[in-house]
């Protein structure tokens, strides 16, 4: 139940950020416009993620796919782990400049499907992370643990909305950040047991 709390919670609440992130560049540009974007955004990465995790869930149930699926987990999630660590304090320019550069195209369309595409992309990364890793997670209660990190991270993202000043982001993804590192040992050795 702990694990998919933490991966839950991790991710839901990153996803959260990136959207957030994006309201706000584009409220603050004057394209309110290309918010329905953000939204079918959304919408498409919820339906895409729980795609891939129904295709995963039912379609692997062999060790040696487990097992591979599992060292994917660990490199893929673990990369990325580290690399939110390092372009974490920047991650937020990097967002408004893509999407300054999406939003601004000569033509409408063009700008609506530009920011579409980058919601759909920088969203759907996030649930899929938490498919992949929740895919591993072999304790009891899980659907549980995943309802309970889901509600803390509409609690924390509401809490966002208004102290915002008051939550150390650093420090949160840190913390979140080591608890999967140690969670990827755990499906590591999971890996190394299925595929022997």
């Amino acid at each position: 139940m702990s694990q998919a709390f933490i991966i839950v919670l991790r991710e839901a609440f990153e996803g959260f950020l990136i959207v957030a992130i994006i309201l706000s560049y584009l409220k603050n540009s004057k394209d309110r416009w290309l918010v329905p974007a953000v939204y079918w955004g959304i919408g498409i990465s919820i339906l895409a993620s729980a795609a891939m995790g129904y295709l995963l869930r039912e379609g692997v149930n062999q060790s040696l796919w487990e097992g591979i699926l599992g060292l994917v987990t660990v490199v893929m999630v673990g990369s990325l782990v580290i690399q939110m660590w390092r372009i974490g304090p920047r991650f937020k320019s990097d967002v408004e400049q893509q999407l300054f550069k999406e939003s601004s195209k000569t033509s409408r369309i063009a700008a609506f499907l530009g920011v579409l595409l980058f919601s759909v992309i920088m969203i759907t990364r996030e649930g899929m992370e938490m498919v992949v890793m929740l895919i591993q997670v072999r304790q009891g209660r899980f659907v549980l643990g995943a309802l309970l990190g889901l509600t803390a991270a509409a609690v924390l993202s509401f809490a966002w909305l208004r102290v915002s000043h008051l939550i150390n982001l650093k420090r949160f993804f840190k913390v979140t950040g080591i608890f999967l590192m140690l969670f990827l040992v755990q499906i590591a050795i999971y890996s190394i047991h299925e595929f022997s």
